[in-house]
C-alpha cells in the first residue's frame, strides 16, 4: 500500500489512541503535560487535525517512541 498523507494521519490517530489508552493519565492530563490544548488533542484523536513537527516530536518523546514510528508503524 502506498504511503499517502491520509494513511500517515490515520496511523498517527490510531497510534495516539493506542498510547493514550495504555497511559495512566487522562487525555486531558496528557494534553496539559504536552502543552497542547485539550480541544487540539481531541482534533488529533478524531482525525480533524494533524500536529506540526515540533508537537509531533513532543508527543513522541513523551511516549518514548520515535516520531517516524508514531506516523508509520502500527503500534
Amino acid at each position: 500500500m502506498p504511503i499517502t498523507e491520509s494513511s500517515v494521519q490515520a496511523t498517527f490517530r490510531a497510534n495516539l489512541r493506542h498510547l493514550l489508552a495504555k497511559h495512566p493519565q487522562t487525555n486531558v492530563e496528557v494534553a496539559r503535560l504536552l502543552a497542547i490544548d485539550k480541544s487540539t488533542m481531541y482534533r488529533y484523536l478524531s482525525g480533524d487535525s494533524f500536529p506540526r513537527f515540533g508537537t509531533l516530536e513532543r508527543i513522541a518523546v513523551f511516549f518514548d517512541i520515535g516520531s517516524q514510528a508514531l506516523v508509520s508503524v502500527d503500534l
